[in-house]
């Protein structure tokens, strides 16, 4: 059930569980909820219908650990133990190794030959390696994380029981992986988490699975997306091409337009709040929905127009208040590095099958922002 308010800023929505709570896209309230400290993540609700067991499947006391579903001061701990190896310097030291890895990746697509997947041959595997780097493990571990990933999107259409199960193998690579940074550890993320021993055995756990899992499909699906996106408009492409030294802000605009994370976690009142008129009563839960564009298009319509000389600053791509993206950074590294490498090693790269029968086309649209989970093929060539 939904029932509009006067301005339409918040709605009446029935939550999954039967809760009787509030949804709302607006930008400036989605902003103001996350970063007010009356509203915490517990209790976790599904948005809406059936989530085919999504939430159900990753409760457990792993969760503890889980910088997604905890609320201070045990966020604060947790997150604190991660956020220096995430700065903008100790990333930008990771460049070159971004750089290897891309390279590498680029060398595969060449040497396959054209047409090929941009996803499994670009897209996933690079954050893939770059996580794996970081967090100290083989690169061939990455089917460890990226199939359980694959089998706990919400709409991946997988059963609760597979869900429950495809979070019982991640964990249990987790904890695999725990025990040998306890038994051999090395100069990365985890093992240096590990030997501080602040963290018990469900915290780490809980993180350790979010590191994998945040880490590389949330990437792997901005890749295609901006990929997708600029190549359904051939000007697009040849005007982010011509200019390589524009491409931080192309991305961060590239960020704010397709906004491929539109839907941020559910907020539960933890008081009496009014916002914009509208009464949120405590133990009332909020849907923020950061619906795409980015922005504050009311106040700036112009915003509703992909155009990378855009102010792209203050966009929720990666959420806002205490529970922003630790991983930032990373992924615009990625992003940056990746695209401008592609334009420079395949100038004329194309899609291989007409726009309207690839699965990130909907509607007209040139990206289809909802009902994805990461995997749907880009054939592209060169």
């Amino acid at each position: 059930m939904t029932t509009e308010t006067s301005d339409q800023k918040f709605r009446r929505h029935r939550f999954a569980d039967g809760h009787l709570g509030w949804i709302t896209n607006d930008y400036a309230e989605c902003k103001a909820i996350m970063g007010d400290p009356r509203f915490v993540v517990h209790p976790l609700r599904p948005l809406g219908g059936d989530d085919g067991g999504f939430q159900e499947a990753l409760s457990g006391p792993e969760s503890a650990g889980d910088l997604l579903r905890i609320d201070p001061p045990q966020h604060a701990r947790v997150r604190r133990m991660l956020t220096s190896f995430f700065t903008v310097r100790r990333v930008g030291e990771r460049r070159p190794t971004v750089e290897r890895i891309v390279e590498e990746r680029l060398r595969v697509m060449e040497e396959a030959g054209p047409p090929v997947d941009f996803v499994q041959a670009f897209a996933l595997p690079v954050p893939s390696m770059v996580l794996c780097d970081l967090l100290g493990v083989p690169s061939e571990d990455r089917h460890r994380f990226e199939e359980p990933s694959e089998r706990l999107e919400p709409c991946a259409g997988t059963t609760l029981e597979e869900k429950k199960e495809a979070v019982h193998d991640f964990y249990d690579y987790a904890w695999s992986v725990i025990e040998e940074k306890r038994a051999r550890p090395g100069d990365d993320v985890i093992s240096e988490v590990v030997s501080k021993g602040k963290l018990n055995d469900d915290e780490l756990k809980g993180m350790v699975l979010l590191l994998f899992a945040a880490g590389h499909e949330t990437t792997a699906r901005m890749f295609t997306a901006s990929v997708f996106f600029l190549l359904s408009d051939r000007d697009r492409w040849e005007a982010t091409r011509a200019d390589p030294a524009s491409i931080e802000g192309t991305v961060e605009e590239l960020l704010r337009y397709l906004n491929t994370v539109n839907t941020d976690m559910p907020r539960t009142a933890t008081e009496d709040v009014e916002m914009n008129g509208v009464l949120i009563k405590k133990g009332e839960t909020v849907a923020i929905v950061t619906a795409r564009p980015s922005g504050d298009v009311d106040a700036n319509p112009d915003l509703c127009r992909f155009d990378p000389a855009h102010d792209a600053g203050g966009h929720l791509s990666f959420g806002h208040g205490r529970h922003m993206c630790l991983g930032q950074h990373v992924a615009r590294l990625e992003l940056q590095v990746g695209l401008e490498a592609l334009m420079r090693r395949f100038p004329t790269l194309h899609l291989a099958a007409p726009v309207e029968t690839i699965g990130w086309y909907a509607d007209g649209l040139a990206f289809n922002p909802q009902g994805l989970i990461g995997r749907d093929p880009l054939p592209v060539g060169w």
